[in-house]
């Protein structure tokens, strides 16, 4: 495969110079993608392209190696990469997400109790600062002020997915309904989008739908497509019309 003559060693070039005139390749690349910021489509290049994406589940060994360059060298998490041999993003987020603290996190159903104090530091963090439910918050921060015991991804999913959701809807836990999946298509499809990776899911609540965080969006909008039988042969615009018909 080319790109305007590009060799793909030429093109992997261009992707990951430290090169001032870079700045034009990516211009030209996000000029295509109307509805994506610059930031956000230099990031997913630059991860699907890297030597080292993709890599699969990590193993024990992996999570040893990665436990000992973190003691040896801190959060130099570029450094670490080139000691464990993946991403340098994938061993920041392999660390604080499953091995920091690992000793006195806690797995499984959440208590009551905890959710409680879940409730209490994202509103102190938020609404008590001025901002609303739905603001990013410092997960890390979160997990921290709970004394370790859930870790920032456990923090934020179980924010995002049920507690936020819970609390506008009167304290009772919503229902998706063939409404929301009505909702959900058509606001989809007003971005005019060629493909999920152009999706920019917190653009889609507003003040009279705004129940669902933009995650639980997401994960229901895959839910949608892959019941939707021949989706992986199907372009965009063709499965999210057959999405119309399902909830």
């Amino acid at each position: 495969m080319q790109a305007k003559g590009l060799t793909q060693d030429q093109l992997n070039d261009l992707i990951f110079s430290k090169e001032r005139g870079r700045d034009t390749f990516w211009q030209e690349i996000t000029s295509a993608l109307h509805l994506r910021p610059i930031i956000a489509v230099y990031h997913h290049v630059r991860r699907n392209r890297h030597p080292l994406s993709q890599q699969g589940k990590w193993m024990e060994t992996e999570d040893e190696l990665l436990t000992q360059a973190v003691a040896d060298l801190g959060q130099q998490w570029e450094r670490v990469s080139q000691r464990v041999g993946r991403m340098a993003g994938d061993c920041r987020d392999r660390w604080r997400n499953h091995l920091e603290d690992r000793g006195r996190r806690k797995a499984g159903s959440w208590s009551k109790a905890e959710e409680e104090e879940l409730t209490q530091i994202v509103t102190e963090m938020t609404v008590e600062q001025g901002r609303d439910f739905d603001s990013e918050v410092f997960w890390g921060v979160v997990s921290q002020r709970m004394g370790g015991k859930r870790g920032r991804q456990q923090c934020r999913i179980k924010w995002t997915d049920t507690l936020s959701s819970q609390i506008k809807n009167s304290g009772e836990r919503p229902r998706w309904s063939q409404l929301d999946a009505y909702i959900l298509v058509h606001k989809v499809d007003s971005l005019n989008v060629r493909d999920d990776t152009e999706i920019d899911w917190k653009l889609l609540p507003d003040e009279n739908w705004n129940v669902w965080s933009a995650h639980a969006l997401q994960r229901r909008w895959l839910t949608m497509k892959r019941s939707i039988k021949g989706h992986e042969e199907m372009s965009h615009a063709g499965w999210s019309l057959s999405a119309r018909y399902v909830g």
